[in-house]
């Protein structure tokens, strides 16, 4: 099942605006068990919407969707299942004035715990609890002057921080700080040890490595890579700009990844189903990943991996090649003591499972 909105129309008072909510419905028994649409563009919700983001039930199986109607007081819960999507009753926040409020992004934190939503006016911070799927405790921080409309939010792994870009510059706040507040981390004008000369910011997104990657408003070959967000200060922070390439012309555009290695909430009263998780909710989202790097991702001919020689030292290290759909392309070994390997040709869009 795949989810998504759409540009519904454009109004000069509030530029676009988002809506409908889709979803679509994927066979996997189709295509000789590759898998095919079944059916698409099924309407959710049509209403005047914001950015939406999923979060997995404490249960560890289903999956909770939440988008804000424009302004952000209003927001719309969907439990998914089974039996599909089931609507929750509209939750109605007590926040200030969203009539400035345009669309940016809405991020979940890696423990499902809190949500982030951009708006003009300030980003809303929330609490969230994954068992019953009721939003609480609002934070609202508010825009600085250097603040254009369209933007993207991201919380460090452990979620004491919260990024966040508005154009040219990128921001923090400090979740922990008795005050907290958005302060400039890193900016691409004036001068200084700081500054990012040409580089703007867009949508954010967490990745399976413990760093945030971001998008640029632009038609652009590469994403930035906030390396270090848990570091203590703009020095700390091991911003690489420009740091993935991309095989071809990104406009905007950043792929969703809610968190997959979010499961069950062990000892929750949601915790019903006996599903033992292969990475728990306080487990580091880098563990068992360290010395281990792979280029071009994604590729089509060839891949290159780095490896620290621990992985080799005692013996060979076995690897295989899965595709999206899970069929295996290719498996082999790497030599004991190596710490580099080329992998294939005509390599089609894939991810690698690499165990120790």
């Amino acid at each position: 099942m795949t989810i998504g909105s759409d540009f519904a129309s454009y109004e000069p008072g509030r530029k676009l605006r988002l809506g409908p909510l889709y979803y679509s419905m994927a066979d996997m028994s189709l295509q000789n068990g590759m898998g095919d649409i079944a059916s698409k563009n099924n309407v959710l919700l049509d209403a005047d919407l914001g950015n939406f983001t999923a979060i997995r039930h404490a249960n560890g199986r289903d999956w909770w969707v939440l988008v804000p109607e424009f302004g952000n007081s209003k927001w719309h819960t969907f439990l998914l299942s089974p039996q599909g999507f089931e609507e929750m009753p509209l939750q109605i926040l007590s926040l200030s004035d969203g009539s400035c409020e345009h669309h940016g992004q809405t991020s979940a934190s890696l423990d499902g715990n809190m949500i982030a939503n951009w708006g003009d006016c300030k980003v809303t911070v929330l609490g969230f609890d994954r068992c019953a799927g009721i939003l609480n405790v609002p934070l609202e921080l508010a825009a600085p002057s250097q603040w254009f409309t369209g933007g993207g939010v991201a919380f460090s792994p452990s979620r004491r921080y919260v990024y966040v870009t508005s154009h040219n510059v990128l921001f923090r706040a400090d979740l922990e700080s008795s005050t907290p507040k958005l302060d400039t981390m890193r900016f691409s004008y004036g001068q200084g040890p700081y500054t990012v000369p040409g580089n703007t910011f867009h949508y954010l997104v967490n990745g399976p490595d413990g760093n945030i990657y971001g998008n640029i408003p632009s038609r652009a070959r590469f994403f930035h890579a906030l390396k270090s967000p848990e570091g203590t200060g703009i020095a700390n922070i091991n911003f690489g700009p420009q740091d993935i390439q991309l095989p071809v012309a990104n406009v905007r555009t950043l792929p969703h990844f809610p968190n997959f290695r979010l499961y069950d909430l062990s000892g929750s009263p949601c915790d019903t189903l006996g599903i033992n998780t292969p990475v728990s909710a306080s487990e580091p989202i880098e563990k068992g990943w360290e010395g281990l790097s792979l280029y071009p991702n994604p590729a089509t001919n060839q891949v290159s991996l780095a490896i620290d020689p621990s992985w080799t030292s005692s013996g060979p290290a076995q690897y295989q090649l899965v595709n999206p759909f899970g069929s295996r392309l290719r498996k082999g070994e790497i030599p004991k003591g190596a710490d580099s390997q080329q992998i294939g040709k005509r390599l089609k869009k894939w991810r690698l499972f690499f165990p120790k």
